[in-house]
């Protein structure tokens, strides 16, 4: 016969045992699951030593591990640090200089009294340089990365102004004979621009722009309506280009600008030529015309020769009216300003 605290003890023992299997049992499914685990990537922080303005960054670093517990363990290394805390008094001399200098630069200034006169070639554009950039041309003289001049701004009424040309420092006036034969409002600025390099750094620098100055130019061409239909015309545009008139057709329809850049064949070749006008074409109607002719009949003698007198022979006018059709393109220029072409039909 057991005795009752024995039983106890084996069945204490064998659920010991029991929860000892289990336990194993767990500990080896999770050694079998983490195999692949076991190539999880440990991360471990690094200070990389840098340049003097460069930050630290951290680079990450991948490795297998064979026990999968370690990539919970962290074992800070020891920190290197290369960055500069304190600066020479020669580094803090060049910050100083470069500093003052940029802002010496950013000071620049426009030109002054921008005027114009319309000449034979174009619009001579003539300005009186600025006071204040003489501490500027003073500093960058001798120095073979840094520049200093002028950018002349073109537009019309509508457009985006646009660099048309550039000139050095020295020069006061620049001619702009790329206007073409078209008039009206034309508006140029002029600013003083310093380029190159300051330390490490392209640099371009504009000043404010100039007064605006407006530019009432006129027109340069001839029109001649050729004919054509109430569909589409044609315009001969005639411009003077050097010492030589040239001419060109253009085909035109209601909402067309008459006349564009061309190329044609001149007496030194062939040649691009601007033949714009600015008119667009606002109708091209065919009407009813009645046109005065008159005629001289020669005056003669009841003995059938011929009257004349002092001046010559004598003549006797009629005037007729002859009912003809007449193609007539009308159009506007930018500022609405109405003007029609005509051509007789025969």
């Amino acid at each position: 016969m057991r005795r009752p605290g024995v039983d106890r003890i084996l069945v204490l023992t064998g659920v010991c045992l029991v929860l000892i299997f289990l336990a194993f049992s767990y500990l080896a499914f999770n050694a079998l699951s983490s195999k692949e685990l076991g190539r999880a990537i440990a991360i471990e922080t690094k200070r990389e030593s840098l340049a003097i303005d460069d930050p630290f960054r951290a680079v990450v670093e991948a490795r297998p591990v064979s026990d999968p517990i370690a990539m919970f363990a962290f074992t800070p290394g020891r920190l290197e640090f290369a960055a500069k805390t304190f600066y020479t008094d020669r580094e803090l001399e060049g910050y100083r200089e470069r500093r003052s200098k940029e802002d010496l630069y950013r000071g620049i200034a426009p030109p002054l009294d921008l005027r114009w006169s319309q000449r034979k070639k174009g619009v001579q554009l003539e300005w009186s340089p600025n006071p204040q950039n003489a501490a500027i041309e003073a500093d960058v003289r001798g120095n073979s990365l840094l520049k200093t001049g002028y950018r002349i701004y073109r537009w019309r009424m509508g457009e985006e102004p646009a660099v048309v040309a550039t000139a050095l420092l020295n020069q006061t006036s620049y001619l702009d004979q790329d206007i073409g034969p078209r008039g009206g409002l034309v508006f140029y600025s002029v600013v003083t621009v310093l380029e190159g390099r300051i330390g490490q750094r392209d640099t371009l620098i504009e000043s404010e722009s100039s007064d605006v100055l407006e530019v009432d130019l006129e027109e340069t061409f001839e029109l001649r309506l050729l004919g054509g239909t109430p569909e589409e015309a044609v315009v001969e545009v005639v411009v003077t280009f050097g010492n030589e008139r040239l001419s060109s057709k253009f085909p035109v329809r209601k909402g067309d600008t008459i006349g564009r850049l061309a190329e044609i064949e001149t007496q030194s070749g062939l040649r691009a030529v601007d033949f714009t006008t600015g008119l667009r074409v606002t109708e091209i109607a065919e009407i009813e015309h009645i046109r005065e002719e008159v005629i001289r009949h020669p005056v003669f003698n009841p003995d059938g020769s011929r009257s004349f007198d002092e001046t010559g022979f004598l003549f006797r006018e009629e005037t007729r009216k002859v009912p003809i059709q007449r193609l007539e393109v009308r159009c506007e220029d930018e500022r609405g300003r109405p003007r029609s072409l005509s051509a007789d039909r025969p």
